[in-house]
């Protein structure tokens, strides 16, 4: 069980370090949905530590940003 813990943190950590260095939605995206077990873990916390559960809202809603920005300066 531990060892899937530690393959989501890498793989969530690989793809987000991607999707920064190349600025590519899609990789925000998988980033976000490897970290939602992380996330789901952390959601049922009663300090400020349950926030990392809003970290792939905030993956989702950039990767979707960039893909959407791309798009624009693609049309013009």
């Amino acid at each position: 069980m531990l060892l899937l813990w530690y393959l989501f943190v890498f793989i969530s950590a690989l793809s987000f370090v991607y999707a920064l260095s190349q600025r590519s939605g899609p990789a925000f995206i998988v980033s976000a949905i490897t970290f939602l077990p992380i996330s789901i873990y952390f959601a049922g916390y009663n300090h400020p530590i349950q926030y990392i559960a809003l970290t792939p809202i905030a993956m989702i809603l950039f990767g979707i940003y960039i893909i959407a920005h791309q798009k624009r300066q693609n049309f013009a």
